[in-house]
């Protein structure tokens, strides 16, 4: 209902009225975006976009104002919210984004005087040993880490357990470790007359992601509330005169930093995937052959394939082999739903469904 910002165009369609990025303007709207994240001051960003060609739509230039609230405005990176009522919550809209999530992000930031993150390097994973890590000694807890071991005349890929006091005496060869690895794959198959109640089971275990999803929200939505009335307590303070103008700066920074952590997180909730998609992908996974799908994968694959069956890694010893240590794999959830709805089919075929799993908690 309201004229399009800058960057977008009033469009109108079957569906309804909408906005799409304007071809001249959205580009240079997200360039200045790109600028700011480059390290560029808010003045340099403005006057390159400036002398590329960016005008409002009555052919001015830019002022600083408008492009302080252009950056601000998460309208740019998909999201809608109300003027009028600022503790409605955002809302993913239905058009697309000129400004990309993360860059936003970074840029907000930039602008509240927080240092960006870098994203973190996984040093753990290496394609060349891509049980390293993932994989811990069942005697000690230590991840089993691998490596090229130097011998007389080349080098023997191995791991090894990384703990020098640890009494397990785990030392593999690669090949060894990842051939116990395919095969307790291959254990992990369900058999084919349990693939069957695998929906009912997924159905029960996103009913209560979704009630997990819905109370984070919840949560989330109390505790920015609570920011915005700090927020309009701290205006009001300083209204009457109790704070100073460096200690109401210095506290309505900190509040904006807080606000848009907060609102950061309810956006990473709105773009996960639903507990019935994530669910839906991980049966799939369960009904196909885990063995080939580990084989064929790439490299920067296989982390994925491992994380999504095992998220809490694997156990292995010289004696036992190896042992799901995950409560939160598939395999270890599909097993405890059994346990609580014992009207399913036995999942045989499933591990860990051992007697240990069975005994720890009875059917009520």
């Amino acid at each position: 209902p309201w004229r399009a910002p800058l960057g977008y165009l009033n469009v109108q369609s079957k569906a309804g009225a909408n906005i799409e990025p304007d071809p001249v303007r959205a580009p240079l709207i997200l360039e200045g975006f790109q600028l700011i994240d480059a390290g560029q001051s808010k003045a340099t960003a403005l006057k390159i976009i400036t002398d590329k060609g960016l005008r409002t739509v009555g052919g001015a230039e830019l002022s600083a104002q408008t492009f302080d609230h252009i950056l601000v405005n998460s309208l740019y990176a998909g999201w809608v919210t109300l003027p009028s009522n600022p503790e409605l919550e955002p809302v993913k809209g239905q058009y697309q984004a000129i400004v990309p999530q993360d860059l936003f992000d970074r840029v907000q930031a930039i602008l509240t005087g927080r240092k960006p993150q870098p994203p973190k390097k996984n040093k753990a994973f290496n394609p060349d040993f891509p049980l390293r890590h993932i994989t811990h000694c069942a005697n000690c807890g230590r991840p089993i880490t691998g490596a090229f071991c130097k011998g007389r005349t080349k080098l023997y890929p191995r791991y090894w357990c990384a703990n020098s006091k640890c009494t397990c005496r785990v030392s593999e060869t690669k090949a060894d470790l990842e051939t116990a690895f395919m095969a307790h794959l291959r254990r992990l198959r369900p058999a084919q007359d349990t693939l069957a109640d695998l929906p009912t089971i997924a159905k029960n275990i996103s009913m209560a992601k979704q009630d997990e999803l819905r109370s984070e929200m919840s949560r989330l939505s109390r505790v920015l509330e609570e920011q915005k009335l700090e927020k309009a307590e701290l205006v009001k303070m300083r209204s009457r005169k109790e704070l100073s103008l460096e200690e109401f700066d210095e506290a309505k920074k900190l509040n904006a930093n807080e606000i848009h952590t907060t609102e950061e997180d309810i956006r990473r909730l709105n773009r996960s995937e639903s507990a019935s998609e994530v669910i839906a992908k991980a049966v799939q996974l369960v009904k196909t052959d885990l063995v080939q799908v580990w084989k064929a994968a790439k490299p920067e694959h296989l982390q994925v394939v491992q994380n999504l069956l095992f998220e809490g890694g694997l156990e292995y010893s010289k004696k036992s082999g190896f042992l799901n240590r995950s409560k939160s794999s598939i395999f270890y959830i599909l097993s405890s739903i059994y346990i609580e709805n014992p009207n399913l089919v036995e999942l045989s075929g499933i591990e860990p469904l051992t007697s240990s799993l069975r005994t720890r908690r009875s059917p009520s």
